[in-house]
């Protein structure tokens, strides 16, 4: 994961890095180094020190959190611009959640130190940061009750695909549930199941019939959700 140059860095984020002075942005730039990751690479791990942020200049990356008892759950995918380890900065001193590469990615790691200091320095920043940490909190306010309320294995699914289908957007927006949604699914149907707690046998089972009934499509990287709010109404 060698250094590469910042000057790739794309920083998109509407939230965290719009109506800034030129001045923060030019010293934003030079903070930190970038690195090059390959796919399926960690950036963080849940429980270790966060003694840096990162920005992520390009690539796509899982955000995962875990219980005690070794059960997973994925959060959502971040994009590019967006800002991993926010939470962990300003609560420390420990990561709350893992990040883990789906593609090849850039990231631009900067120390803690630094950052509060850059935040410190430019109230647009710190401003810009609150109203993204509110957005995150909101997601996972719409989410919880989906992943945690549904006792079937058919709603656990369906729950899933909705909350990934409405989070994994580079603009983080929530998409409208009464059109098509296509969103890249990456997770074997092992995987999948282990992640929201039901055989592989039996996520199979219950996405041919989803696709049986006209509500989903799947590819090898990619799923379509054709009629959200029936899988909705119908599952959840």
């Amino acid at each position: 994961m060698p250094p590469s140059s910042c000057s790739i860095c794309s920083i998109q984020d509407p939230e965290v890095f719009s109506h800034i002075s030129p001045s923060a942005l030019s010293d934003f730039r030079s903070l930190g180094t970038c690195r090059s990751h390959p796919a399926n690479d960690f950036l963080i791990r849940q429980g270790f020190p966060s003694d840096h942020v990162f920005v992520l200049c390009s690539g796509r990356v899982k955000l995962i959190a875990s219980s005690p008892l070794g059960r997973f759950l994925r959060l959502r995918v971040a994009g590019p611009g967006e800002i991993l380890g926010l939470a962990s900065l300003l609560r420390g001193p420990r990561h709350l959640v893992t990040a883990e590469t789906l593609v090849p990615s850039t990231v631009k790691y900067i120390p803690r130190t630094d950052f509060i200091r850059f935040m410190d320095t430019y109230a647009d920043v710190t401003r810009n940061i609150a109203q993204t940490m509110a957005r995150d909190y909101d997601g996972a306010t719409r989410s919880a009750p989906r992943l945690t309320l549904p006792n079937s294995a058919a709603s656990k699914l369906a729950s899933a695909l909705l909350n990934w289908a409405q989070t994994d957007h580079h603009d983080n927006a929530p998409a409208p549930l009464d059109q098509s949604i296509s969103f890249p699914m990456s997770l074997t149907h092992e995987e999948l199941g282990y992640r929201i707690g039901i055989p592989r046998q039996t996520v199979t089972r219950i996405l041919l019939k989803f696709r049986r009934e006209g509500l989903i499509e799947q590819t090898r990287e990619h799923i379509t959700l054709h009629h959200p709010d029936t899988l909705q109404s119908r599952y959840c």
